[in-house]
Parts: structure tokens; C-alpha cells; sequence
């Protein structure tokens, strides 16, 4: 399901109060995948300006929010076991 500009501004205020993503993701029926797209912008980018906006008029403390921001993520480096570990079967180091 297509996600609307309006109902993804929502998703940023709902993200700002502090609810949990499964929560909105229940309260708007839709999968937790849209929620990411619309938070890593990829998805209504201009939602999170809209969301400032209106928390602006509405509820201006929670402007500071460290949530009210395009998620990036953490890419981690998985360091593999190193390849002498292979050489121990093929009897290269001896």
C-alpha cells in the first residue's frame, strides 16, 4: 500500500512523541518497510519539513527531538575469520 504526504507527516509526529514503529505501523496498517522509507527519505522527502511545521505550531518542545531528522544507517563492518583458517585445510602455511 501506498503511503499519502499527509499520512507520512504523521508518521514523523507519531515518531517525535515517542511512539514505537510497531505501533504506528498498527495504527495505520501499513508495513514497517514504508515507515523506514519514509524516514530514510526516500519516500515524501518534503514530509519531514511538513511535520516540523505543524509540530512548530502544535508542540514546539519537541522540535529539539533527535528522532526528527532522516534516519541513516549504521553500516557495520563484519570482520570474516581470516583466511588462515583456510590455509589450515590446504596446508599452505606449512
Amino acid at each position: 500500500m501506498a503511503v499519502s504526504e499527509s499520512v507520512a507527516v504523521n508518521f514523523w509526529i507519531e515518531r517525535v512523541k515517542g511512539r514505537k514503529i510497531r505501533e504506528i505501523c498498527a495504527a495505520y496498517d501499513v508495513d514497517p518497510r514504508r515507515l523506514y522509507e519514509v524516514f530514510a527519505g526516500q519516500v515524501h522527502p518534503s514530509s519531514l519539513d511538513k511535520a516540523r511545521r505543524e509540530l512548530e505550531e502544535h508542540s514546539p518542545s519537541l522540535l529539539n527531538s533527535p528522532k526528527l531528522r532522516f534516519h541513516q544507517p549504521t553500516r557495520q563492518v563484519v570482520k570474516r575469520a581470516s583466511d588462515l583458517q583456510y590455509d589450515l585445510f590446504t596446508g599452505a602455511n606449512r
